[in-house]
């Protein structure tokens, strides 16, 4: 079940994926971390492509519930695109009131 944040987790996930999307966009590559959107990447080639930051903060990277959100590169639910969710209220990994990018049955 989602928690009563999950539209604005939902929102929240989108702006971050705009910014993977320019990132990926400049880069030719999806950020290896999400804070490579605020700070330039230590990888040379990647850095040199780099016109970010792409969020102003840090903030930008927290869900409704303080909680960093969870990222993968190469994701294994999006195959060629990248994985990301919120551990929602809970603040757990893994259970039912985490919010993905994919699409779930719940």
């Amino acid at each position: 079940m989602r928690g009563s944040g999950a539209s604005l987790s939902d929102v929240t996930h989108g702006s971050i994926s705009q910014a993977i999307d320019m990132f990926k966009f400049n880069t030719g590559l999806y950020p290896a971390e999400l804070k490579d959107l605020i700070d330039k990447p230590s990888d040379d080639k990647v850095a040199q492509k780099w016109t970010g930051p792409y969020l102003k903060d840090v903030s930008g990277l927290t869900d409704p519930w303080g909680n960093e959100y969870m990222y993968e590169a190469d994701g294994k639910h999006n195959v060629g695109k990248i994985d990301m969710w919120s551990k929602g209220p809970d603040g757990i990994d893994g259970n039912d009131d985490d919010v993905p990018n994919w699409k779930t049955d719940k």
